[in-house]
């Protein structure tokens, strides 16, 4: 189901949040939503944007929500590796 899977990783994303020392803040939850539904229907994800928008925490925020899922059972949430490519 797909709002119980939405559920389980806004969780989890909340959880690594805490876990990190962040400030839980709505839109950061939504833009790893966001980067989790576009990761799900597509091949490869970029992320782009200005200095300090966030981006480096919305992928770190991706991979650890998933990656800890996937620890807790939850097969279906593969691991996920990022690489970096800086030019």
């Amino acid at each position: 189901n797909y709002f119980s899977s939405i559920s389980l990783v806004n969780e989890a994303i909340e959880c690594e949040i805490n876990q990190h020392n962040l400030q839980i803040i709505p839109i950061t939850i939504e833009k790893v939503i966001q980067l989790y539904e576009t990761h799900h229907s597509r091949h490869s994800v970029m992320l782009v944007g200005k200095t300090l928008s966030g981006k480096s925490t919305t992928w770190k925020l991706f991979k650890y929500a998933l990656n800890t899922l996937n620890k807790r059972g939850f097969k279906q949430y593969n691991k996920v590796q990022v690489r970096n490519y800086i030019h």
